[in-house]
């Protein structure tokens, strides 16, 4: 016993004595009420300009549309004209410029012409008893099948088919009143009575027919280049055209204006183009190929011709294009390619050759160089102060003079030895001795011996028997490496604990320094402490051998050396 009533200024309840508004003010979304529906379950839903409203138990909540998967783009809530309740709970909504809507379980789902709606303007929402909504627009009445709408909105297919209506088949005007209540009436016999811009239109629902004949579809002409070619069959086109006009059409004498058409160029379109009513396709710059180029048409009822017409397309390439240039290109890649990769080849190995060479000559030159010196202060210097010292001795044996003669004599005397013991340091260092008297392998030994003895570092040495596995001439730099990595660990490691083992293999020689000091970043180079471990990678370089580095801070340094045992 309640009336409800839909103002430009809000909503009022009116229960015979008094009347109560709603506005914003109490949770609606807008003032301007449209439409009232009432569901089975007694709830209000109202439908106004800024959106979708209900009312359950006296209290009024905005309904919010716009779920950023059911409507992409849309900022403001829809202009709702027209609600339709259905029994299982689903609301249908007819909206002002947004299509239609299905709110089922609480989510919107829009449906608009580019879906396949005749309209995007819903003012009216009717449900015939064959089951049809019918709908007024701004461009006539069309129908739907609700069964087909659930469908689409449910992902089963990809489109709606929509049965449209005006003045060709008897409205006075084909742009219907909305946006009012009722806007609407049915008589008893189920006839519709819509209004329109220039009185009523009587809509006899159980009296429709549909047109199940799709129309044939022809191709008329192909514009290329001002060249006008009557249907043809097979259109050749040289590659630099730079437009083509397809004229088609399809026979349907029952309402010819409301035929469409949908074409789609197969091998470069990849899905139909929507037409309309339009009879012509325009393509610009097709890139060479064959295609295939399709069009189908529906009648006025939506019935498509599947197989419509088509005409096969051939762009031809431009001769940079063609097979036989290619060919050309691929034969004189595959002669110049494989040609520029070896000669590049060569050209990195003979670079290769001569930087061992360089360096083997480098060092070769250092070590004779070593050699010189550590002779002349071995032979020369060394025996001259040899005299001195035993020189002093004697005269140190022979004095029975005053004491301080004595004291003089033997400051001689020591001061020669020290000498002597240093400039023997000095030729071992640049020139060891036992390297030419009793070879590589006690020579390491010996520097192995050097190192257990001479330093606080715990070592380990291990070296096995490589003599005559180097030529006499390379030994020198297998022995530099390794004494220059020792070193190394002395000076900059800080390590407790170190070894030197070398192992001769089948094919190669590898010797291995490891320490257990503080380590270092070995990615970078400016990290590596002194000049030891460039020089050791020359020397390695012209052994022809590799040298791997693995270190990290905290974590102690490996150094292995691996060279290739040189057959002489």
């Amino acid at each position: 016993g309640i009336i409800w009533i839909g103002c430009l200024n809000g909503l009022f309840r009116y229960d015979g004595e008094r009347f109560r508004r709603y506005s914003t003010a109490d949770g609606l979304s807008y003032n301007d009420v449209r439409t009232i529906v009432e569901d089975a379950s007694g709830a209000l839903w109202i439908g106004t300009s800024g959106g979708l409203n209900v009312l359950r138990n006296g209290k009024i909540a905005p309904v919010d549309l716009l779920d950023g998967q059911t409507a992409p783009g849309r900022t403001t809530q829809p202009y709702i004209r027209a609600i339709l309740p259905d029994a299982d709970g689903t609301l249908w909504l007819g909206s002002y410029g947004d299509g239609l809507i299905r709110y089922k379980d609480g989510k919107a789902f829009f449906i608009t012409a580019q879906d396949g709606l005749f309209d995007n303007i819903v003012s009216h929402i009717v449900e015939d008893p064959q089951g049809f909504l019918w709908m007024g627009s701004n461009r006539g009445l069309f129908r739907n099948r609700k069964r087909r709408l659930h469908e689409f909105c449910d992902g089963m297919t990809d489109r709606v088919r929509s049965y449209s209506y005006g003045t060709a088949d008897g409205m006075r005007s084909a742009e219907t009143n909305g946006g009012f209540q009722p806007s609407i009436a049915r008589d008893e016999s189920g006839r519709l009575f819509v209004p329109t811009v220039e009185g009523v239109t009587v809509v006899s629902t159980w009296d429709v027919t549909t047109n199940t004949v799709p129309p044939p579809v022809f191709i008329e002409a192909a514009v290329n280049g001002g060249l006008h070619d009557p249907a043809p069959d097979t259109l050749v086109m040289p590659h630099d055209s730079a437009f083509l006009e397809i004229r088609y059409t399809a026979l349907s004498y029952t309402d010819p204006h409301k035929v469409r058409f949908r074409y789609r160029l197969e091998g470069l379109d990849e899905r139909w183009t929507e037409a309309g009513p339009r009879r012509s396709a325009f393509y610009t710059q097709i890139p060479p190929g064959e295609y295939r180029f399709r069009v189908i048409a529906c009648n006025n009822d939506g019935i498509w011709n599947e197989i419509g017409a088509s005409m096969a397309i051939i762009v031809m390439p431009p001769f940079w294009m063609t097979w036989w240039f290619r060919a050309l290109i691929g034969l004189a890649f595959l002669v110049a390619g494989p040609s520029a990769y070896f000669f590049r080849i060569a050209q990195l190995k003979r670079d290769k050759v001569r930087q061992e060479q360089f360096s083997r000559r480098l060092i070769e030159s250092q070590e004779r160089e070593r050699r010189r010196i550590a002779a002349e202060l071995h032979d020369g210097i060394g025996q001259q102060i040899l005299v001195i010292k035993n020189r002093a001795e004697l005269a140190l044996r022979a004095a029975h003079g005053p004491e301080r003669l004595r004291e003089e004599l033997r400051e001689i005397a020591g001061s020669a030895l020290s000498s002597i013991n240093d400039i023997r340091a000095i030729s071992h260092d640049l020139r060891p001795v036992h390297l030419e008297d009793f070879g590589l392998t006690e020579t390491l030994r010996v520097l192995g011996e050097q190192l257990q003895a001479g330093s606080a570092v715990d070592w380990i040495v291990d070296i096995d028997d490589i003599d005559g596995v180097l030529p006499a001439g390379e030994e020198i730099n297998f022995f530099r490496i390794l004494q220059e990595g020792s070193k190394n660990i002395l000076t900059h490691s800080g390590a407790s604990h170190a070894s030197l083992i070398v192992r001769r293999e089948e094919e190669t020689v590898t010797a291995t320094l490891w320490d257990d000091g503080r380590g270092f970043d070995a990615d970078a180079p400016r990290a590596r402490p002194g000049m030891g471990l460039r020089g050791m990678e020359e020397r390695v370089h012209a052994l022809g051998g590799t040298l791997t580095l693995r270190s990290h801070p905290g974590d102690g340094t490996t150094v292995t050396v691996t060279v290739p045992i040189m057959r002489t």
